[in-house]
């Protein structure tokens, strides 16, 4: 093997042990990127933005619970960054979330404001971030069980009244025919049947109401979500370099 013949394979040795040398070191600097990533407490990019543009209360907290970016809607429920997060409720769904899935969810009792206010029934959604970082979104859903729990009473109140005026024309179609032959019985009984009647239409009259006090209802929470969403627009484009960190 001649001298030409040695220097090629020398050349094309050191270009296979570069490529590897270089290969090992990208791999080498990928891992440690992404051990840095798994271990940061930094938020990912536009987090930040994200929480203060959201109508639920919302928080990022780490590992130690500690909470590192809110909504500002988080604040009555004493969610406030550089804080620990309150009561064990949370952390136990947290802890739940790490080790059994990638997100969890539950239903609590949290305090919202000063005691002696009465604590809020909450629905809590926590979706893990990365290895270090979870966010915690809660929905108050006080209002909503209280005229649901409303709405269920009022309808099984209102079938139960319904069975009564329903039997009671029944009977008194009956008893007309049977008495066709007594004329003051057979107004008797339509009097009676008439007021039955009546009782039927204030029944259907209140249900029709049930309705419309729900529609509306849902049609004032709309607008009231999208009018905090105007106003907060109209503050960021007043201020677009502050109160977002």
């Amino acid at each position: 093997m001649d001298t030409t013949q040695l220097a090629l394979l020398a050349l094309l040795a050191g270009v296979v042990i570069g490529a590897l040398l270089s290969g090992i070191v990208l791999i080498s600097m990928r891992a440690r990127d992404r051990l840095r990533a798994a271990d940061s407490r930094e938020l990912p990019e536009g987090m930040s933005e994200v929480l203060h543009g959201m109508d639920d209360p919302a928080v990022v907290v780490d590992n130690s619970f500690t909470v590192l970016a809110a909504s500002a809607s988080a604040a009555p429920f004493h969610l406030r960054e550089g804080a620990a997060l309150p009561g064990d409720d949370l952390r136990v769904l947290v802890r739940k979330m790490k080790d059994d899935a990638t997100s969890a969810s539950a239903t609590l009792r949290l305090q919202r404001g000063a005691p002696p206010a009465e604590p809020r029934l909450v629905s809590v959604r926590a979706t893990r971030i990365s290895p270090r970082l979870t966010l915690l979104v809660l929905r108050d859903i006080t209002e909503r069980e209280r005229v649901e729990q409303m709405r269920r009473d009022f309808v099984a109140n209102t079938s139960h009244e319904l069975k009564t005026p329903v039997g009671a024309v029944s009977l008194l179609a009956e008893a007309i025919e049977s008495a066709a032959d007594d004329p003051d019985q057979v107004r008797v009984f339509s009097s009676r049947l008439t007021a039955e009647a009546n009782r039927l239409a204030l029944l259907t009259s209140r249900i029709m109401n049930l309705s419309r006090l729900q529609s509306a209802d849902e049609a004032l929470r709309g607008a009231q979500r999208v009018g905090r969403r105007g106003h907060r627009l109209r503050g960021r484009r007043a201020h677009p370099a502050g109160g977002i960190r």
